[in-house]
């Protein structure tokens, strides 16, 4: 008997089997995600997606609908394909609570908690960073500040959420944004920082190169029309660091580079504002949008 045989026999009236591709395709895995493209959406779904909550509750039927429409899109974006399948029936629909993890959750999973730092930089191994690395900020900062703490405790910029940083100048914005950079590049993710100018470019890449070329960190950079984008097309990097300009030209032309990365750093965000490079921002800022909803776009 077929798979597609055995499929319908199990789906039924009253019965929903609902599988992460067709019969005759493979289903595929990310190593963004850390496992395959149906668990990944289908936790997020549950964990209360916009497009799946009403009232507060999740709808089965827009659930499904949800998860089959981004595991489609995440796989083109791989040049392959997967079409996740429902067979079977029930009357009306159904609805849950949007799922919140619990102790039960925490108790199995601990790995996948929120790191948790105090202002000692030493609590940063806790978070995974090798002593080494801490070592070696130590000898710029004495220790985290206020806004660092809240940023890796109560907002998971390390755990890869969404975050806006807005604080004064000199205030260690900057850091946050190295911690998730580096957080990535430890689990072999790449990260890229984009900036409004050719000259801060060039600082952010003496600063790497300084700091974390003695831990193995590849950073490249791209400003200009004659700049080799091969080690960014091929994967070949750590960091990359590129102006507002030269990421959204990249990224239109070969969208795979956005699968490739974990996290997106943009500094400067004030620059929206900017009659010059403002509408380049806000170009840049859409279609980062636009690539999340469909599966194929980092923090």
């Amino acid at each position: 008997m077929s798979a597609e045989a055995r499929l319908a026999q199990l789906g039924g009236a009253g019965r929903i089997i609902f599988t992460a591709s067709a019969a005759t395709e493979p289903a595929y895995e990310h190593r963004r995600f850390g496992h395959g493209f149906l668990t990944h959406f289908l936790l997020e779904a549950l964990c209360g997606a916009e497009e799946v909550v009403s009232g507060g509750k999740l709808s089965l039927y827009r659930l499904l609908e949800h998860v089959t429409s981004r595991v489609r899109a995440a796989a083109l974006q791989g040049g392959k394909e997967q079409n996740p399948t429902m067979r079977g029936s029930i009357d009306g629909d159904v609805e849950w609570p949007v799922f919140v993890p619990g102790a039960k959750y925490r108790a199995a999973f601990p790995a996948r908690l929120p790191a948790k730092v105090t202002s000692d930089l030493a609590s940063l191994s806790s978070a995974g960073f090798p002593d080494a690395l801490v070592t070696a900020w130590a000898g710029a900062i004495p220790s985290l500040n206020a806004l660092q703490i809240a940023a890796i405790t109560d907002f998971g910029v390390l755990d890869g959420e969404n975050l806006v940083v807005s604080a004064p100048t000199s205030s260690g914005k900057t850091m946050v944004g190295e911690l998730a950079a580096l957080r990535n590049v430890l689990d072999r993710k790449r990260a890229l920082f984009l900036l409004p100018l050719k000259a801060l470019v060039a600082d952010k890449r003496r600063h790497f190169e300084s700091v974390y070329g003695g831990f193995g960190v590849r950073t490249v950079e791209a400003t200009g029309e004659t700049d080799d984008i091969a080690p960014l097309l091929r994967g070949q990097y750590d960091v990359g660091l590129l102006t507002y300009e030269k990421f959204a030209a990249i990224a239109l032309t070969f969208p795979h580079v956005l699968a490739q990365v974990g996290v997106i750093l943009i500094d400067e965000a004030q620059m929206i504002a900017d009659r010059g490079r403002g509408a380049n921002l806000e170009f840049i800022l859409t279609l980062i949008r636009m690539r999340r909803r469909e599966g194929s776009s980092p923090n």
